[in-house]
């Protein structure tokens, strides 16, 4: 079917439910039976005032650019997640992404343009049929910054999940929600599309890439304007209009993913001696290449459900996150060595490169609570030397699995009679988003706008996406199609295409709670292990590898929502749920609220109880989980992780609450590693205990406060009895009250409040 059939059925369905109004307060008539002339025609009178058209492109004159989707209207109407109601109110309906999709391709069929055009276009630099993830977003999201267009990234992000897909068309994106279910997460697919890709330096004032690096000696690292970039040209699809002198053009996609992080358990532990004799794990080859060893099934596939667009690359739902494994119809289970672990976890060795940063032949952090015995199966977790009990090994402990991994997308593409060079993509399946409101670019744009002084008091490294990374991908997976010298495969570019003169767009990026599939939202390496780590080739060349991850993905969560402080990520701050943090100078940063944490009807987001205050006769006391005994991957395995609770964390109230937490520290004057966090809410103005302090200090916050209750800690003492919590004396409890915004902070220590203004 030509494609202008296709934008007729496409605006036949839309116009109905409030499109016609809307895009005809820009002079464009989508019930036209001219359809293509009508989006072909200078528009005389568009609207930018319209919310939502804000940041559509200066340029843009028409409802179609021919080969420019930022600058077509129609497009931009449809495709940005900031239009989601018309000049007589909200919009009934909107698009799929597989409308979507289409009207991308006939903005470039548009274009009218040969295989001789787009090699012109390119002007002499390396052409090639390369693999993108694409999201069109706001201007504040984008690479260059100036209007909304679209991103692209050739290294895709999706999420998995124990529930199918669900696109909601007025966020543009896919929601990982499950009404109704709160311990239910959908997977987060990603939509991958090949383009005709141009090789170009980096350029900062192009917007290429997002986040442009400059040089860093300390690391030898050159600047972006040093290193080439695979930069979008034109569009790929199947039929005769994409390319006019390849009438028979076919496109398809092909993919592969691989989770080898058994298999890497026992190849390192086979490696490793015990008393000057080989360490035997219990399984060797041709064992470990085999499911679930290697998984290479049940990752992720392609979907072609009703609403995709033909290249959506959906993560495959299972019952639970993560699942018990099985080998040859047994439970699978491993020898523990005796080695120092890590409160809990088997501790596998890791490397350090010259600039200290783990270098992760398998993952760092094995499960092994679970002791298989011929009477079945034993959870550690109810021996109060569970820890050391890990640490002594000589058991047999069970295998869990989950269906992370990393892989390719590639082109297969028919037609062209020339033979370019097909560039893959690398495709991160990772462990679901609890903060999927957030994204890691934004923190990481918010802290580079902090004085350097105020960030060290924060973090104690830099907050760093994936996107900023300059490594290849995975070099040592099976048959990986990845070049050793191509290092900026997880950077965020635009089209190649020249930008006009002006000023980045000052419109603020609206709340976006869905899945985002490029790799500005996960976290950099020497963030936590949460979506990727770093290996290296025998000659010590490095390269991202997923198989370094936690086995299964909660054994790294646990440990990286705890460590904040260290590894600063988008990812719930744990900090506060557990007492062995205030012993051993680890504190709060970015803070759960109680119902974040389970405290009262909303169940905590890692399925660990929450602290609890006690009086007994020696005053009053903190009852914390053992940290040795929480247990996030049996949590994951019972369906108790949920984020909803932390998926309501916005961008503005991730910052909000880390320059609280700041300031709370500061306000006290004492050293933040001996404060403790009790409580932590927000409040409203109309707050009957935020009244009372306002009311004798004569100051006043503005919209929602921060209410933290703290306290230093007394001697601490481990319960006899499981489950083996602990139990800190809580003394100088004190309240406060904050306005991050304005710094003023309102004290109670002694049962006066007391008001000051903090400068971080």
């Amino acid at each position: 079917m030509p494609l202008i059939k296709e934008m007729q059925q496409i605006c036949s369905r839309l116009a109905p439910l409030g499109w016609a109004d809307l895009l005809a307060a820009h002079g464009l008539d989508i019930t036209s039976r001219s359809l293509a002339k009508e989006l072909a025609k200078p528009l005389k009178r568009i609207d930018r005032s319209l919310p939502g058209f804000q940041d559509f492109c200066r340029e843009g004159v028409r409802g179609i650019e021919p080969g420019v989707p930022s600058r077509s209207l129609f497009y931009h109407a449809l495709a940005s997640p900031a239009v989601t109601a018309g000049p007589r109110g909200k919009l009934r309906g909107f698009p799929t992404l597989a409308e979507l999709d289409m009207v991308e391709s006939y903005i470039f069929a548009c274009r009218k343009a040969s295989l001789a055009d787009i090699t012109a276009l390119a002007k002499g630099a390396s052409l090639a049929v390369a693999v993108f993830a694409c999201e069109y977003r706001v201007a504040a999201r984008t690479a260059h910054r100036r209007y909304a267009d679209l991103s692209f990234s050739r290294t895709g992000l999706a999420r998995i999940g124990t529930a199918p897909p669900r696109w909601d068309g007025k966020l543009r994106g896919f929601s990982p929600v499950v009404a109704g279910k709160p311990n239910a997460m959908r997977v987060s697919p990603t939509r991958y599309v090949a383009y005709l890709a141009v090789q170009l330096k980096g350029d900062q004032d192009a917007g290429r890439p997002m986040r442009y690096q400059k040089a860093q000696r300390d690391v030898n690292s050159p600047a972006d304007n040093r290193r080439t970039f695979w930069v979008p040209l034109h569009k790929l699809f199947d039929g005769p209009e994409c390319l006019t002198d390849v009438p028979k053009l076919a496109v398809g996609l092909q993919t592969y993913h691989a989770n080898e992080k058994l298999r890497r358990i026992h190849l390192v532990l086979n490696t490793t001696t015990r008393a000057g004799k080989p360490f035997r794990s219990g399984w060797t080859e041709p064992d470990i290449s085999r499911f679930p060893f290697r998984i290479t099934e049940g990752i992720a596939e392609f979907r072609h459900d009703e609403g995709d667009p033909p290249n959506l690359l959906v993560p495959v739902p299972h019952k639970t996150l993560i699942e018990g494994a099985v080998y040859r119809g047994k439970p699978l289970g491993y020898n523990v060595p005796s080695r120092d672990g890590f409160v809990g976890s088997l501790d596998l060795p890791v490397h350090h490169n010259s600039q200290g940063e783990e270098i992760r032949p398998c993952p760092a952090y094995v499960h092994a609570r679970t002791k298989m015995t011929a009477d079945g199966e034993v959870d550690l977790n109810q021996f109060s030397d569970a820890a050391q009990l890990v640490d002594n090994g000589g058991y047999v402990a069970r295998h869990y699995i989950d269906y992370t991994g990393d892989g390719w997308v590639k082109a297969r593409v028919t037609g062209p009679s020339s033979r370019l060079p097909v560039i893959p993509a690398y495709s991160l399946v990772t462990a679901p988003d609890f903060l999927y409101a957030c994204d890691q670019a934004e923190v990481s744009d918010w802290t580079d706008t902090l004085p350097k002084a105020v960030r060290s008091r924060i973090w104690y490294i830099d907050p760093m996406p994936l996107s900023d990374m300059r490594l290849p991908a995975n070099l040592q997976m099976p048959k990986s199609p990845f070049l050793l010298d191509d290092d900026t495969i997880t950077a965020i570019v635009p089209l190649a295409l020249p930008l006009p003169k002006g000023q980045q767009s000052p419109v603020p990026s609206p709340n976006h709670p869905v899945h985002t599939s490029l790799p500005d939202d996960a976290a950099g390496i020497m963030a936590p292990g949460w979506d990727v780590a770093r290996d290296w080739l025998p000659d010590k060349r490095e390269h991202l590898a997923a198989y370094g991850l936690g086995s299964p993905f909660p054994e790294d969560s646990k440990l990286c929502a705890a460590f904040s402080a260290f590894w600063p990520a988008v990812a719930p701050d744990a900090t506060r749920e557990f007492a062995w943090t205030a012993t051993n100078n680890y504190r709060t940063i970015t803070p759960l609220t109680d119902e974040e944490i389970g405290v009262g009807d909303t169940p905590p987001w890692d399925g660990v109880p929450p602290p609890r205050l006690v009086r007994k006769k020696e005053g009053l006391m903190v009852q914390f989980t053992n940290f040795a005994h929480a247990d996030y991957a049996l949590s994951a395995l019972a369906g108790k992780m949920t984020f909803q609770a932390t998926g309501l964390m916005t961008q503005v109230d991730f910052q909000n609450r880390t320059l609280a937490m700041a300031m709370a520290y500061q306000a006290l004057g004492l050293s933040r590693f001996k404060w403790m966090v009790l409580s932590y809410r927000q409040v409203a103005p109309d707050n009957r205990e935020r009244l009372r302090a306002e009311k004798a200090t004569r100051r006043t916050l503005q919209g929602t406060a921060h209410r933290f209750v703290v306290c230093r800690v007394g001697h601490s003492t481990t319960l006899a009895k499981p489950p083996f919590l602990q139990e800190i004396v809580v003394r100088n409890q004190a309240t406060l009250l904050i306005d991050a915004a304005s710094g003023v902070v309102l004290t109670n220590r002694n049962g006066a409040w007391t008001g000051r203004t903090v400068s971080l």
